[in-house]
């Protein structure tokens, strides 16, 4: 098995490209990588990471995986097509589905959780950012981040429905045939803490929305949506204020107390 620090000049740079994408300086950089296993994707490092359940197909060198050091076994499949200088971090072993790097000097995060993930994420373009928060759950999600210096940032405990979709972009432009200017460039999209989308959901470029709030299946969201909401339909739209939601079917006071407490404050009620 080659370690990372075999590599110490690729070691350097990935911890360049995390201290920019991440917007953290190096000290939290260095203990974040020290809390890893990193994997240069070697041939031999590549059939290492079978025997954790990731089967990696297309790769280089250039390449790597970080696992958490207590890491048992996922079933992911992964591939890095014609891209240099991107990570896919992956915090426990609650994670299955599909990653997919066509992005140069990019980072997909996949955070520490007691909940199983069903994931399909595709990176495309340069330095794009995918952080998969803790505590998620999916039994569906497709993410795709395209573009150039793009993000999709998914907060603490959230929850995702089977279908759902979130994108920073159209992949494909439409533009204005007198000027020729661009008019649908990729956007960021921020999740905050402790969202549920619901069933084949779609989110769009551009969009923000705020801890405790819950998407309606179906729902196509194109605009922001405040926190503690319910919002719905097509385009979606806020039909409910303060609210918010409990992963119990019956929750007691104290599960309501715990969501109350964990992620709102007396001054976040909407008026």
């Amino acid at each position: 098995m080659q370690i990372a620090h075999d590599f110490p000049d690729k070691l350097t740079a990935l911890k360049a490209r995390l201290e920019k994408l991440l917007s953290i300086d190096e000290q939290k950089v260095d203990e974040r990588i020290n809390s890893y296993e990193v994997y240069f994707l070697t041939k031999e490092n590549v059939e290492n990471l079978k025997t954790f359940g990731i089967d990696v197909e297309h790769y280089n060198d250039k390449n790597a995986i970080a696992i958490c050091k207590d890491f048992k076994k996922v079933s992911l499949k992964v591939n890095f097509v014609s891209c240099i200088d991107s990570i896919l971090i992956i915090d426990c072993d609650k994670y299955h589905g599909f990653v997919r790097f066509e992005a140069n000097r990019s980072a997909a995060i996949l955070s520490k959780t007691t909940h199983r993930n069903q994931i399909s994420l595709t990176l495309r373009g340069s330095e794009n950012l995918f952080s998969y928060g803790p505590d998620c759950s999916s039994n569906g999600i497709e993410a795709f981040v395209d573009g150039k210096n793009r993000k999709i940032d998914i907060g603490q405990d959230c929850m995702f429905a089977y279908g759902v979709q979130i994108r920073t972009s159209d992949s494909h432009a439409i533009f204005d045939t007198d000027t020729k200017t661009v008019m649908n460039v990729p956007k960021d999209i921020s999740l905050g803490r402790h969202v549920w989308v619901g069933t084949a959901a779609l989110i769009l470029k551009g969009v923000d929305i705020g801890d405790g709030s819950i998407i309606a299946a179906r729902s196509v969201v194109t605009k922001s949506i405040p926190s503690r909401c319910v919002a719905a339909g097509i385009p979606a739209k806020a039909t409910r204020k303060n609210v918010s939601w409990t992963r119990q079917a019956s929750p007691t006071e104290a599960d309501i107390d715990f969501v109350l407490q964990s992620y709102f404050d007396e001054t976040s009620q909407i008026s």
